[in-house]
This record gives C-alpha cells, structure tokens and sequence, in this order.
C-alpha cells in the first residue's frame, strides 16, 4: 500500500510538469491564432487587448480539459491497475 502511495506521489510530480508544459504550450497556440485572427480583421481594439480578450475565454475551458486528461485519467487509470493487480484471489 505504501509503494502505491509513492508511486502516486511521484506521477503527480511528474503529471504536474506535464500539465504546466502542455499548459503553455496550448496557451502560445492561442495566442499566436488570436493575433493572426487580430491581422486579419483589423478590429478597433489593440492587438494586446484582443488577444487578453481572447485568452480570457480560452484558458478556463483549457485548464478544465488538462485537469482531467493530465490528471484523472492517469490515476484513475493507476489505481484501477494497482487495484486488480493486489486483487487476492478468489477460493
């Protein structure tokens, strides 16, 4: 049980420097579309603000979709695999 508890301790560490990766990543993407959408329309805002504009939309729906699939999925996939694996055998 201990070493299902490290082995936790230690992807989330690792999942954590995955979700901030992907994160930044996903976030440059977004911004570098937003300022060609800014070229191509030509609105009155500044380029600046329409893409924090922009942004402001997009993050929280991303950090939503990383949590799941950077965290839940994983070790809900770990645990479910530790659970069977510990499973005692049936009589």
């Amino acid at each position: 049980m201990l070493l299902n508890i490290r082995v936790m301790m230690l992807m989330l560490a690792a999942l954590t420097v995955v979700f901030v990766s992907l994160f930044f990543y996903f976030r440059a993407g977004r911004v570098e579309a937003a300022k060609a959408a800014w070229t191509a329309k030509q609105p009155p805002l500044p380029e600046h603000t329409y893409v924090q504009n922009d942004l402001g939309d997009y993050i929280p729906g991303l950090v939503k979709r990383l949590a799941i699939w950077v965290y839940c999925v994983p070790l809900a996939a770990t645990s479910v695999l530790a659970f069977v694996l510990n499973m005692p055998e049936g009589d």
